[in-house]
């Protein structure tokens, strides 16, 4: 979309399509983002080591196959040991290291936005086309357009700040159940940046800077978080070969417990990662401590860790389960400037191995995925759990969450006409 656009606030456009309410009120409750593995044990996750004997002749020992299959259904409780049972060539560190950025930052109001923002490339893209505009953490979006891609799994949303910020692109995260995704996560996030569909969203950016001027930004959780982190560079490389403006912060990246996307960054670019292209980018990687996924691989930008805190604001101890993508504790740690002040910055310990594994095995592992034609069964994905309610306004759906529970909406997203009850139930 070029031009700039003339947006009113989600509750003004209640108001002037009406007040009344046509349809029952639904309150559900539910994890944030993913659930919990006890949750999804009994769905039918895809067993990745079959599709690992499927490809012919790649080096992949049980145990591999075994660490593959365990991150598809996010059994995090197992991973870590498994590691230990990888064989020595797939052990040790990835060892190439967090990648700097040009800036690392962020004022405390965007990170708080930005981590809200994660949420919402899956409830947006679950409601379907019709969505047009959003609310979050009390900031208004149009939602200008909606990336998928069933091949690799990719899928992210494009929105315009109604505040004059960067145009935003929201990528999801890993969907359990998935298929593609897990592949993708295997490949480090490779099979998803090299889609038609990211790369249409790497030229819609360099269009909105060409349009707007106002720079760009990419914000993702887990695997989506790899994926936005590679985005970063390329749309960055972009802007410099068409000749715009390109200063330090141009484009934004923040991500939310992300898989390291370096690795991915650099198969894209012949192994190496151009200083004058990083330097482009202001980039921050926010995770909870004790997430294990955000220990995988190594990140484009610096890291800032925070602890779990209660609803109190009291530091709790987490699972690493618990710990990934935890929007209601980030929620109540990024508002508080005492607890936001406590974050450490550095990159955490990286786990033994995966890197190694992925870098191996995973491009293997993808070509063999596409190259075989299995893709996600939708009724074998584990549906959308958010906390939230939504309503129809006449002739609008309209979802609502508070994903912290303090009375505070974090999110809305406004759609042109109601959505169909089965859409309408992914989502209740």
């Amino acid at each position: 979309m070029s031009g700039s656009i003339t947006f009113t606030l989600i509750e003004d456009a209640l108001t002037e399509a009406g007040e009344a309410v046509s349809g029952a009120v639904t309150t559900i409750t539910g994890p944030i983002e993913v659930p919990q593995p006890a949750e999804v044990v009994d769905t039918a996750a895809v067993d990745v080591s079959d599709l690992i004997d499927d490809i012919a002749d790649l080096p992949a020992p049980q145990a591999v196959a075994d660490f593959i299959a365990n991150l598809d259904d996010l059994n995090f409780a197992r991973l870590e040991g498994l590691l230990d049972q990888l064989p020595p060539e797939y052990r040790g560190p990835d060892a190439t290291g967090e990648v700097r950025t040009g800036l690392s930052d962020f004022l405390q109001i965007q990170v708080e936005v930005g981590a809200a923002l994660s949420a919402t490339a899956r409830v947006v893209n679950t409601l379907g086309p019709d969505a047009i505009a959003m609310q979050v953490r009390g900031y208004d979006f149009a939602i200008n357009e909606q990336y998928n891609d069933v091949e690799s799994g990719f899928s992210a949303i494009k929105v315009l700040p109604a505040d004059g910020g960067p145009m935003i692109f929201v990528i999801d995260g890993l969907e359990v159940g998935s298929i593609a995704d897990t592949v993708a996560a295997v490949d480090l996030g490779g099979l998803q940046v090299r889609s038609a569909a990211f790369q249409a969203m790497i030229a819609d950016a360099v269009e909105a800077q060409a349009t707007l001027g106002r720079g760009v930004q990419f914000v993702g959780p887990s695997l989506g978080g790899a994926v936005a982190q590679v985005a970063a560079y390329e749309a960055a490389e972009a802007l410099i070969a068409a000749g715009l403006p390109t200063a330090p912060g141009t484009v934004r990246l923040l991500t939310v417990d992300a898989l390291g996307g370096r690795d991915a960054a650099e198969a894209l670019n012949g192994g190496t990662l151009d200083p004058a292209v990083l330097n482009v980018i202001n980039a921050l990687n926010i995770r909870t401590e004790g997430d294990l996924i955000s220990r995988i691989g190594s990140h484009v930008g610096e890291t800032l860790s925070f602890q779990a805190v209660d609803a109190n604001g009291s530091p709790i101890a987490v699972t690493a389960a618990d710990a990934h993508v935890n929007v209601v504790s980030l929620l109540r740690t990024l508002p508080d400037p005492t607890l936001f002040n406590a974050g450490v910055r550095g990159a955490p310990e990286e786990v033994s191995g995966f890197a190694l594994v992925a870098n191996a095995l995973g491009r293997g592992i993808a070509d063999g995925y596409l190259a075989g034609g299995e893709r996600d069964d939708p009724n074998a994905l584990v549906p959308l759990q958010v906390p939230g309610e939504a309503a129809l306004v006449n002739n609008n759906t309209l979802y609502r969450l508070d994903a912290d529970s303090n009375g505070t909406l974090d999110l809305a997203v406004l759609t042109s006409q109601p959505v169909s009850q089965a859409i309408a139930d992914l989502v209740l």
